[in-house]
């Protein structure tokens, strides 16, 4: 049970030798170094032993879950272990026979590897002996994980995570997949703090830990909690190590009776309806036979409180109805009858949108639903709550940030939107927003708006409040057939590993403070709107200044985009405030599609997403996905069936992993990502990686007109004569499978064996050089696709001169005294007049290979450019 120990190494042996026993090499400490050397052998041969001592991975992740959690699978080592679940118990051997309907009785204690019994591993749940603490078999070092059935307190899964030895990948996945209302207990034997990574923690923090974040080495921890529900502090217990000792003096141990509280939906206490002055109904009911009166309103500041009326009688109003911050709802059944009131700290714990999520999905067809926001309702609002809010006919979900008031009227299954809806969002999101409210006669069987009738309320309103629009509003009088019926991916099967894209969020950067650039946001939401498989509550449209806030937040909320106002001072400080806000609104995403300001996707960019992003999972040295080719102009690009790998950040249209920003970008963001992004962001970063982008590009960035825009330069060059997936037939790439990192590289051998080469004379260098052509000529567009290089001398692996001279005579992009861009192990791949191209420098390892294939003659040496 203890934590192994490395071998000595040479410097512990030569500081032995160094010490004073061994001053004069006797008899005696010729002995103790011959025993050194046999105890040296001796562990690294176990060691070498245990590493190799492997058995499959536990079949707890199914292989939809190790899909949808995107976690490479590998073998388990040898301390991990999946006990049998019993299907018969021993009894406890501490009885608990006291404890009142509602609880059941309950002992968790950890575990500590003595050889004394009551310092061992014990669990008992309803006094029936789950674990035993004379059974080694059921656990090793590491965190044991129980999961039982609720009510029926069925084991369902036992296992043991070797912590200290394999890390907490496995934790993690665990954790995730566990269902609401499960009863689960972790405890620990050993020690297992030293690989508990920040996310094991948070993932523990979420079921309802509150120590978790204290366990350090060889610390006794144990927890049980049912997920979803508020934990019970006495159920959670931790025991420190004191120093010099090698274990805590006692195991940590929770016991007594635990509430088993189930999800039932049922009304937590009878209430009754009285009236009340404060309802503001007419004396005279000027509602319809078929009607009914509601008037509610959300809070102007912290000391106001929400109002619930129903025809006059308040249901909850003020403090002393138990009204919380964050979301307060009530549930009318068909009678109009209170059947469930619920309050939400949506603000203060993620537990508290588990539950609200839980109330929700037992909400029946015939029951409405009335919510109302109280202070702050949206810092741990979950996505999969705001989803299902849009399931009972909500817009403005995904549009609530931080202290916005909202209020809500709607029923389960809605096809439209309600009608019945309001949000006011705060100033500068800090302040509290206008109070709003809601008071006349609702009919008592609900209907929603049909499409078109949203639609063009929505428009008709964001035309009157912003100028600018007028072709956009006189064309969207009639609803775009997107905006009713989205279609469908080019790629039907949603469980498979192309479906990474269309759960992924869709981050999408905006400058209000430059000419024309809210005509630019609205052409870039157009075409995210259009695409197959879009969900439009996976887009984020994140907003720079809060002065120009009104009109892109007015502008998402027409195309159903959620949005942030970062309060970012300009454009290059916009991203690490939006990636922010997205990683906490989608806690469960693993990647982010980023696009920038001023630039449009094409029709096919997110079914280039689906099949390039599952490379990401496949191939750690892929560092990203990006659907920008920086030399993708109208003659050095065409096909867009083909993938390149290369080594700088074309930026544009691109993918983040959530791993990459906690763990190396957010560290350095300042030094290395502030410029734009095609100032080739990551350099410093790469270690080793590429970035995998298009022939033939999937994203166009809007030309700069502004000649005082300072990159207006470089930008006018970058930006002519480009080619996208727009203007070519055909979008299925073909080369997927052979980008990852070995493959790849065995394909460009392959390419370059079957490789016409391409002289300085046959290229017409010489005329080009002369200005007498504006670019060499390349061979003619055939039948058949041929293949081409251009060998080109260089006097290092670093130098490039030679090549930049050929790569602008080809078209290539070159630009001053910039670097050469997308510089694979010197050569460049591109395509012109439908044909293949490498550029290929005499350094790389690509020539070094083939040396003898090509003749010397078809060399371009550098002496030419003399």
């Amino acid at each position: 049970g203890i934590p192994p120990e490395r071998p000595p190494n040479l410097e512990t042996i030569f500081k032995m030798l160094l010490a004073r026993q061994f001053r004069f090499l006797g008899w005696r400490s010729k002995c103790v170094l011959l025993c050194c050397c046999v105890v040296l052998l001796f562990n690294f041969i176990q060691y070498i032993f245990r590493s190799g001592e492997t058995h499959l991975v536990d079949k707890f992740v199914s292989e939809n879950l190790r899909h949808s959690l995107r976690i490479q699978v590998h073998p388990f080592k040898q301390n991990s272990l999946t006990p049998v679940v019993p299907t018969h118990f021993d009894k406890c051997p501490v009885i608990i026979d006291d404890c009142a309907n509602g609880t059941i009785p309950l002992m968790v204690r950890a575990g500590i590897p003595v050889d004394e019994e009551h310092k061992r591993p014990l669990i008992c749940v309803n006094n029936r002996m789950l674990l035993s603490p004379d059974d080694k078999t059921q656990y090793s070092r590491g965190m044991l994980a129980f999961v039982l059935d609720v009510p029926s307190l069925t084991p369902k899964k036992m296992l043991v995570f070797d912590i200290y030895e394999d890390g907490s990948e496995y934790l993690e996945v665990f954790l995730e997949s566990q269902a609401l209302g499960s009863l689960i207990i972790l405890t620990t034997y050993d020690e297992a703090s030293t690989q508990l990574s920040k996310t094991a923690r948070s993932l523990i923090t979420g079921i309802g830990s509150k120590m978790i974040d204290k366990l350090k080495y060889r610390a006794s921890w144990a927890l049980a909690v049912i997920r979803g529900l508020q934990p019970v502090d006495k159920f959670e217990s931790i025991i420190l190590k004191p120093k010099k000792h090698d274990w805590p003096d006692n195991p940590a141990l929770v016991h007594g009776c635990f509430p088993l509280r189930t999800f039932e939906f049922t009304h937590p206490h009878h209430h009754t309806m009285a009236s009340a002055s404060n309802c503001d109904m007419p004396s005279a009911d000027p509602c319809q036979s078929d009607q009914f009166y509601l008037s509610i309103q959300t809070t102007r500041q912290q000391t106001h409180w929400p109002m619930f009326c129903i025809n006059g009688k308040s249901v909850l109003y003020g403090e002393e109805s138990n009204l919380f911050r964050g979301l307060n709802l009530v549930v009318l059944n068909s009678l109009l009858e209170v059947k469930f009131i619920g309050s939400y700290d949506t603000y203060e714990s993620q537990l508290q949108s588990d539950l609200l999520l839980i109330h929700l999905n037992n909400i029946t067809e015939d029951d409405l639903l009335i919510t109302v926001t109280n202070d702050e309702a949206s810092k741990q609002l979950t996505e999969e709550v705001r989803q299902t809010f849009s399931m009972f006919g909500s817009t403005y979900i995904h549009s609530l940030n931080y202290r916005d008031a909202w209020l809500f009227v709607g029923k389960r299954n809605m096809f439209g939107k309600s009608a019945f809806e309001k949000l006011s969002q705060s100033v500068k999101n800090t302040e509290f927003p206008q109070m709003i409210s809601l008071k006349q006669c609702l009919p008592k069987t609900l209907t929603a708006k049909k499409p078109g009738d949203v639609w063009r309320e929505t428009v008709d309103n964001f035309c009157q409040n912003h100028f600018g629009y007028e072709k956009f509003c006189n064309k969207s009088k009639t609803i775009p057939q997107y905006m009713v019926t989205p279609t469908k991916p080019d790629q039907p099967d949603t469980s498979s590993s192309e479906s990474l894209a269309y759960n992924s969020p869709i981050i999408i950067l905006t400058k209000m403070n430059e000419y024309q650039a809210e005509l630019s946001l609205l052409n870039t939401l157009i075409a995210v709107a259009k695409q197959p498989g879009l969900n439009p509550n996976y887009v984020l449209v994140a907003i720079t200044s809060k002065v120009f806030a009104d009109e892109p937040k007015d502008l998402a909320h027409v195309f159903g985009f959620q949005s942030h106002v970062t309060g970012a001072k300009d454009y290059s400080n916009l991203l690490r405030p939006a990636v922010e806000c997205a990683m906490l609104r989608y806690p469960r995403s693993k990647y982010f599609i980023i696009i920038e300001a001023d630039v449009t996707i094409s029709a096919d960019f997110l079914s280039y997403m689906a099949q390039t992003m599952p490379l990401m999972e496949k191939d750690p040295s892929i560092l990203t996905v990006s659907a920008w080719n920086a030399h993708g102009f109208v003659n050095t690009s065409g096909d867009p069936t083909i993938l390149y790998r290369v080594p700088d950040f074309p930026g544009y249209g691109w993918v983040l992993s959530r791993e990459l920003w906690q763990t190396e970008l957010v560290n350095v963001f300042d030094n290395c990502c502030l410029d734009a992004s095609f100032h080739n962001w990551y350099q410093d970063l790469l270690d080793g990686r590429d970035i995998i982008v298009p022939d033939v590009s999937r994203v166009s960035r809007t030309p700069v007109t502004d000649p005082f825009t300072p990159t207006h330069k470089f930008l006018a060059s970058y930006l002519q004569n480009r080619i996208s997936s727009n203007d070519v037939s055909g979008s299925k790439l073909v080369n997927i499978a052979s980008m990852t990192r070995d493959i790849y590289e065995q394909g460009v051998v392959d390419e370059l064996l079957t490789s016409r080469s391409l002289s300085a004379v046959s290229l017409n260098l010489n005329r080009w050089l002369q200005g007498r052509i504006p670019h060499c000529i390349v061979p003619p567009r055939t039948r058949i696709t041929n293949s081409y290089v251009v060998i080109v001398e260089q006097g290092s692996s670093s130098d490039h001169s030679s090549l930049i001279i050929v790569a602008k005579c080809l078209g290539l992009f070159v630009y001053e005294e910039e670097p050469l861009r997308a510089v694979h192990y010197n050569n460049i791949r591109f395509t012109s007049n439908g044909n293949r191209f490498t550029l290929l420098g005499t350094k790389s390892e690509y020539y070094q290979l083939l040396v003898e294939k090509w003749p010397k003659d078809r060399i371009i040496r550098s002496n030419f450019f003399v």
